[in-house]
C-alpha cells in the first residue's frame, strides 16, 4: 500500500513542478527520459540538466571550468587537451604543472 502513496505522491510532485515552470509536454517526456536513465529525482534531473546547460552558457561566453581542479578561469587561459576521441580542457596552473596527466590517467 505504501508503494501506491508513494507513487501517487511523486506523480502529485512531477506534475506541481511540471505546472510552476510550464513545462511542455515534449520536454518533460526528454526530462523523464534522463530521471530514468540517471536514476535520479524528477527534481534532481532538472538541476543537473540546468547546471549541464549552464556550464555551456558560461563557456560559450568566455568563461570555462577547469576538468582537474573545477576552478573558473577565463577562455585564454584555457589548455585543450585531445584524448582519443574527446578533448579535455584545463587552466594554466594545472596544465603546466602537469597536474593534467594525473587526471588523464585516472580517467584511461
Amino acid at each position: 500500500m505504501t508503494t501506491n502513496a508513494n507513487t501517487s505522491d511523486l506523480t502529485l510532485h512531477i506534475k506541481t513542478v511540471r505546472r510552476a515552470f510550464r513545462i511542455p509536454i515534449p520536454l518533460d517526456n526528454q526530462i523523464m527520459g534522463v530521471m530514468k536513465a540517471e536514476s535520479l529525482t524528477y527534481t534532481d534531473a532538472i538541476i543537473v540538466l540546468l547546471q549541464r546547460r549552464l556550464r555551456e552558457y558560461q563557456e560559450k561566453h568566455g568563461v570555462f571550468y577547469c576538468q582537474n581542479c573545477s576552478g573558473e578561469y577565463k577562455k585564454k587561459q584555457a589548455h585543450v587537451v585531445p584524448v582519443g576521441f574527446e578533448e579535455f580542457i584545463f587552466c594554466d596552473d594545472c596544465f603546466f604543472s602537469d597536474k593534467y596527466k594525473e587526471f588523464i590517467r585516472k580517467i584511461l
